[in-house]
C-alpha cells in the first residue's frame, strides 16, 4: 500500500498578492494580515509582518492599527483568493502537476463566457500566461501563488 503524505496544510498568500488583493477591491473577512509601515521619506512600504487574529475580520476595511503610520492588508488562503478571482472576474486558476507529480503547471482559463463583462482583457491575461516565466514549479503552492499574482497585475 503506498504511504500518503498527510503533512498538508492551508497555503495563505505572500504579501505582494495580499497588496493586490487589497487594491482590487478585495474585503473578505480572514484571521490574518500583513502590517506595513510607510517610510516617512518617499512613501514606501519600508517593514512588513504578519499578525494572526482569531475573530474573522474585513482587515482591508479596518479602522484600527497597531501603528498610526501602518497599512493594514488581508491575507486569505490562496483558495479563498482563486475563489474570490474565479466569482469577481470569471477567471478559474488551478494547478496540474507531471505525471511523476514532480513539477507543477499554474493553468489559468475562462469560467463561462457568460460571466465575463470583458472578453478581451481575460483573453489577454490567458493569453499573456504563455509568454511569461510561469511554466513549472516544485510545489503546487508556488505555482498557485504565480497564477494569482499574474491575474492579479493583469487585471485593470
Amino acid at each position: 500500500m503506498k504511504t500518503l503524505n498527510n503533512n498538508i496544510e492551508e497555503k495563505r498568500v505572500g504579501f505582494p498578492n495580499a497588496k493586490l488583493l487589497k487594491e482590487k477591491g478585495f474585503e473578505v473577512h480572514t484571521c490574518t494580515y500583513f502590517e506595513a509601515f510607510i517610510q516617512t521619506s518617499g512613501g514606501n512600504l519600508a517593514y512588513k509582518f504578519e499578525r494572526e487574529n482569531d475573530n474573522k475580520e474585513n482587515y482591508n476595511n479596518f479602522d484600527y492599527k497597531f501603528e498610526e503610520s501602518s497599512i493594514v492588508f488581508a491575507r486569505p488562503t490562496q483558495q479563498v483568493a482563486i475563489d474570490w478571482i474565479l466569482i469577481n472576474f470569471g477567471i478559474n486558476i488551478h494547478v496540474e502537476s507531471d505525471s511523476y507529480g514532480e513539477c507543477f503547471y499554474p493553468k489559468i482559463s475562462s469560467a463561462s463566457k457568460k460571466t465575463w463583462d470583458n472578453l478581451e482583457l481575460r483573453s489577454l491575461i490567458i493569453a499573456s500566461l504563455h509568454n511569461t516565466n510561469l511554466f513549472e514549479f516544485k510545489n503546487p503552492e508556488d505555482a498557485k501563488e504565480a497564477a494569482i499574482n499574474h491575474v492579479l497585475t493583469n487585471l485593470n
